[in-house]
Order: structure tokens, then sequence, then C-alpha cells
């Protein structure tokens, strides 16, 4: 009976260890947030090509960032993020400035912003 139970803790063993190999994702890492001064130049040069409505959504952005309204901007680079056509530049630069949004909302709501705290409610509810 004995062998049994141990050779049955091996398997487990092993197969917990694949199961937490296969998992982990070795190199890949998410990219760093932006700097809250720079979201606005990076997203217009990421951008700068981009059809007319995906300029507007950008500007929206710029002008949210620049307003320190982080809710709406965070909104906003959903909106952008979800767009099927993005190169991989510009994806990369949206998920970028919504981390940076996302922190501030955050903070937001953590001071008792109403604003923030339904943005990340929504945003925790749908994730």
């Amino acid at each position: 009976m004995r062998p049994q139970i141990v050779a049955g803790s091996v398997s487990l063993l092993a197969l917990s260890l694949l199961i937490a190999a296969g998992c982990s994702k070795s190199g890949a890492s998410a990219p760093d947030a932006l700097a809250a001064d720079k979201i606005p130049d990076a997203v217009n040069q990421a951008f700068a090509g981009a059809a007319d409505d995906a300029r507007q959504q950008v500007a929206s952005v710029v002008t949210d960032v620049q307003a320190k309204d982080s809710s709406t901007a965070f909104v906003d680079l959903q909106n952008l993020s979800v767009r099927p056509n993005l190169t991989p530049e510009q994806r990369q630069v949206v998920v970028r400035a919504m981390q940076t949004t996302l922190q501030q909302v955050r903070a937001d709501a953590t001071n008792g912003n109403s604003t923030a705290q339904k943005v990340l409610h929504q945003y925790i509810s749908t994730r």
C-alpha cells in the first residue's frame, strides 16, 4: 500500500510541476507604464498615420490627460484599445497609457473621487 501512496504523490508532484511550468511566461512581461506627461506625445506619434476616427479618439485622450481627468482618459483609452486594426506599436502605447491612467484612477478612487470609483468598479467587474 505504501508504494502506491508514494507513487501517487510523486505523480501528483510531477503533474503540478508541469502545470506550473506551462503556466509561466518566462521572458514575457507587461510593458512599463508611460509617465503621464509622455502620454500625449506617445499616442500622437503612434497614431499619426491612423484613420480620422482613431485620431479623434486620440485627441480626446490627449485632452483628458492634459486636463488631469484620469477617469475619462482611461475610458477613452479602453475604447481605443478595442479597435481591431491597431498596429503593434499603437497597441503597446495604448496599453502603457492605460497602465498609467489606471494607477491614477485607483489613487483618485482611494481619495474619494466618486467618478473614479465608478470607473474602477466598472473596469474590475468587466475584466
